[in-house]
């Protein structure tokens, strides 16, 4: 499906928050998403992990739509980190938190872009 039709469909059901959850991976710089179908979604074509997230972030905050950043792992995959934590030796503690703060900073770069 395309992402616009899915957001669109939130709204219309009355959800006011999106979850959107992120790994630590895909915050890094140049790394490019997977699983999307860009015959659906071409307004995505060629563009970063980060720059997706934050046009899913402006998406929903034209809609009126909260969004809930979930740091849901540290490397890419589906489902929790093996180990059980939220941090890997790949991703010590604080890479994790600077990532974190790295989407915060996103999300707020949309919010100001909205309000303006």
């Amino acid at each position: 499906r395309n992402w616009g039709d899915m957001r669109d469909q939130s709204k219309s059901l009355g959800y006011n928050v999106i979850r959107l959850p992120f790994s630590n991976a895909m915050l890094q710089a140049g790394v490019m998403p997977s699983g999307i179908d860009y015959s659906l979604n071409p307004d995505l074509a060629g563009l970063t992990s980060l720059q997706v997230m934050d046009k899913i972030i402006a998406g929903a905050g034209q809609r009126g739509i909260k969004i809930i950043l979930d740091n849901h792992r540290s490397t890419p995959s589906g489902g929790p980190e093996s180990n059980g934590l939220w941090y890997t030796s790949e991703y010590p503690e604080d890479r994790w938190i600077s990532r974190l703060e790295d989407a915060g900073r996103a999300l707020q770069r949309q919010r100001y872009r909205h309000r303006r």
